[in-house]
Order: structure tokens, then sequence, then C-alpha cells
């Protein structure tokens, strides 16, 4: 599937690739979110920046904020047989 229009995506939690003047990365709608409704996936950081999710005192997790809207998105492809 090719890029699509941002307003298509879907909004129902399900994980989808999105372009943002970020970059790419995996993400998600959040609905309960009052600011930033699209989230996205975020690598690891070992120093806490207090500033995403369920931070804790020696690791950020993913679930990271941006003040940007993506303008496509597409489904993440099929895993592989194991």
């Amino acid at each position: 599937m090719d890029w699509q229009p941002i307003d298509t995506a879907p909004k129902d939690g399900r994980a989808v690739i999105l372009a943002a003047s970020h970059g790419v990365s995996v993400g998600w709608w959040e609905d309960s979110e009052p600011t930033f409704k699209w989230r996205f996936v975020e690598d690891f950081d070992l120093t806490p920046t207090g500033c995403c999710d369920m931070e804790s005192e020696d690791r950020v997790p993913c679930n990271g904020m941006h003040a940007d809207t993506p303008s496509h998105w597409m489904p993440l492809p099929k895993a592989p047989d194991a």
C-alpha cells in the first residue's frame, strides 16, 4: 500500500507507520490525549528527560509526544511467518 493522507488513518489505537516533519515513525492515535493525539514510538534513552509517559528513574519509555502532526500514514507490514 502507498502513503495515504492522514485524514484517512485509523483512529482506533492501531499502530501504523506515520510520516511527519520529524521523520518516519510507528505511532497511533490516542483519543484520550488532550494535546497531541498522535503518539510516536521513540527509541529508549538511558537519560530521563521528564517529557514522556511512564518515566522511571533510569529509562524513558517509548510513548513519545511530539508537537507534530503527521501528514501521511500506511499500515504496518505483515509479520514474517515464524
